[in-house]
């Protein structure tokens, strides 16, 4: 607390900082919900679209499509291992081909089915996969609100009062202060790293479509 130029820069930083960020972060997901203001007409066509694609599995496993994510893509695991059973007795040998007999009609129907199932699953979890990123990005800009005013407020009155004429010392904070205030000025950046790390891990265990995949997702 002697000198007390270091601390002004620390403040004048988180200052800056959390301005910048929680602008930034706002316009990102203005820019993303923007998408979401649509005509009467787009929201009839997106409406029709999916009460299509809903129609179309239901007929493909026939059963009622849950409405929840979960138990959507449940419904396509079920059919898809259905479809495998109908494989089964088929002989693989170490490199993976069909050995022991010729595959054929019902087979190559039900290799289809199974394909079109594994298809089915990839565009269901792309979809709910944006819906996420969009529920975790208002979550995102919400809470950065919440967070970075109040975190910007502490650190200005924070600044002003080091700045206490020397005949007001009962005003000058003391040297807890100082760290506490810091920790406070940070929780936007730590808010943000955790959603980023959140919504990154969910990209890249997800990021290829049928027919390839990753690394990441084969584990």
């Amino acid at each position: 607390m002697a000198d007390v130029q270091a601390i002004f820069y620390v403040y004048s930083g988180l200052i800056a900082g959390n301005i910048t960020l929680v602008t930034v972060v706002v316009s990102i997901n203005q820019l993303m919900l923007s998408r979401e203001l649509q005509t009467p007409g787009e929201v009839r066509s997106q409406i029709s679209i999916v009460i299509d694609y809903r129609s179309a599995v239901e007929g493909a496993t026939g059963e009622i499509a849950p409405v929840e994510p979960m138990g959507f893509l449940h419904l396509f695991v079920e059919a898809a291992r259905e479809e495998a059973q109908r494989l089964g007795g088929l002989d693989c040998d170490d490199a993976g081909r069909v050995v022991g007999r010729e595959i054929d009609e019902a087979t190559a129907s039900a290799i289809d089915e199974l394909i079109d199932r594994l298809q089915e699953i990839d565009v269901a979890r792309q979809y709910f996969k944006t819906i996420y990123l969009q529920q975790e990005l208002s979550l995102l800009s919400r809470q950065l609100v919440y967070v970075g005013i109040p975190a910007v407020a502490l650190a200005m009155v924070s600044l002003l009062l080091m700045t206490v004429p020397p005949d007001r010392p009962w005003l000058i904070p003391n040297v807890a202060f100082v760290p506490v205030t810091f920790a406070a000025g940070t929780l936007p950046l730590l808010l943000l790293g955790s959603y980023t790390l959140r919504m990154a891990t969910v990209t890249n265990l997800t990021a290829a479509t049928l027919p390839f995949t990753t690394a990441e997702q084969e584990q």
